[in-house]
């Protein structure tokens, strides 16, 4: 993501300690290290910055200094000009649990939805919310990190601000529920065992303008809000269910065997009709985590356990533990699929100008299962595996046409062509950033050499 360069996240835990990388394509990168420490959102701005939100405990350090505290978990969230060089950061005083499950561009602000326990206090400024868990919004503006607005959702025993949508000048917020929920001096109850979501409208102030509730019979989940390419006023929710599922006050518009969870999604426009709708009505385990909504359609992708039913009704049944997968619709039918991997998580999607990058976890060899659109040339962006061949020798697991090492200052130290990757006794041992190219694609590995040979 990002203008003329792609930054990558990663994750590597280590003598109970976690350590958190940003890698750009260009080979600039900041590192984090701590406890309890965890990604929490990653967006790029039009003009190339970086906003990203990480969620920490006890001391929080960038490269070598120490960046914040706090004694309870908390979440700090900063800024990157378009060359990648540190803005700005703000974390707030938390005194009892919280999450952020989603940054979410505007603009000229940065918008936040998450949930908290007792209160928050944050740039001066103090939020309460009573029950176990309430949901939040906040909005900051981008060059400064500065806290604009914040506002609490509608009060409940437990609710989560699960996405967060800046559509023109209003916004649509996600917010799901478990038991109970009063809304405009009106009591909701649902069943404590599962939850049930609302759909908000908001004005530029955050002053509440339209409210779709949805219902559940057994369990359901808003993960995404996506804003239609074309015209303003439509937009699209999308998640993953089990049981039933639609608005309330309606007939279902989804339906699932209770024991498996489906993906769903449906295009709303802001006056609350529904479009169009989805799911892939297999009977196996299907989670939603990524999505792209573009003139050639939507794209979803996740990952699923044990089968997957594609548009000619035949099935892809690996899956343990996971397989990813990728789903094109147009309209309302699923055209094509693609499995890259035989084992891993797809976690996001990356739109290009001619095509999409898919970015997520693999395991063994990764391989394509079947076409993609367009012509079977989506790029992959994985972490691709590298297999040990002896000492300080790998090869990747796809061909490689070049590839680059980098230390943690950002310094090239060896370069090489062609898939075998051979290091020379020169290189001392250490953290590396290591980049491998092929066509048009990147994928930055984190290299740890544990001994000088």
């Amino acid at each position: 993501m990002g203008k003329e360069q792609v930054w990558q996240a990663q994750t590597q835990a280590k003598a109970g300690q976690v350590s958190l990388s940003l890698q750009s394509s260009s080979g600039k990168s900041w590192h984090f290290e701590g406890k309890n420490l965890v990604w929490r959102g990653l967006v790029a701005g039009t003009e190339g910055q970086v906003f990203a939100a990480l969620q920490f405990q006890d001391s929080l350090w960038r490269q070598d200094s120490l960046l914040a505290q706090s004694a309870k978990q908390s979440t700090l969230i900063f800024g990157l000009d378009a060359a990648g060089n540190w803005l700005w950061d703000q974390s707030w005083s938390p005194k009892g649990s919280n999450t952020l499950y989603q940054l979410a561009l505007g603009k000229d602000q940065l918008y936040l939805s998450g949930s908290f326990n007792d209160s928050l206090l944050w740039q001066g400024q103090c939020l309460y919310g009573p029950g176990i868990s309430q949901a939040f919004w906040a909005k900051l503006s981008t060059e400064e990190g500065k806290l604009l607005a914040w506002e609490t959702g509608p009060k409940s025993r437990e609710s989560w601000g699960r996405a967060i949508l800046p559509l023109n000048d209003q916004l649509i917020w996600a917010i799901e529920y478990r038991d109970s929920l009063i809304l405009e001096q009106q009591l909701l109850f649902n069943n404590p065992v599962h939850t049930d979501f609302l759909l908000l409208q908001l004005d530029s102030l955050g002053q509440k303008q339209k409210v779709w509730p949805w219902q559940g019979v057994f369990s359901d989940s808003p993960r995404l809000l996506l804003a239609h390419p074309q015209k303003a006023d439509r937009f699209m929710v999308l998640g993953h269910f089990t049981g039933l599922l639609g608005p309330k006050s309606a007939p279902p518009l989804f339906k699932t065997a209770y024991k498996y969870y489906d993906y769903f999604w449906a295009e709303l426009d802001t006056a609350g009709q529904i479009w169009a709708k989805g799911q892939s009505n297999s009977l196996s385990n299907i989670y939603l985590q990524a999505a792209y909504w573009g003139e050639k359609g939507l794209f979803l992708g996740g990952y699923f356990q044990d089968s997957l039913q594609l548009a000619d009704s035949t099935y892809l049944a690996q899956g343990k533990p996971y397989s990813p997968y990728l789903v094109h619709y147009e309209g309302e039918q699923m055209e094509q699929l693609t499995l890259p991997w035989a084992e891993g998580r797809l976690l996001a999607l990356l739109p290009q100008p001619k095509g999409l990058q898919l970015a997520g976890e693999a395991a063994g060899q990764a391989k394509i299962e079947r076409a993609a659109w367009p012509q079977a040339k989506l790029p992959f962006l994985v972490q691709i595996d590298l297999i040990m061949e002896g000492p300080r020798a790998w090869r990747a697991a796809q061909a490689l046409d070049s590839w680059t090492l980098y230390n943690l200052r950002g310094q090239k130290v060896a370069e090489g062509k062609g898939a075998k990757i051979q290091l020379g006794p020169e290189i001392a041992a250490g953290v590396y950033s290591l980049h491998l190219q092929w066509g048009q694609n990147l994928a930055v590995e984190r290299l740890e050499i544990l001994e000088k040979r």
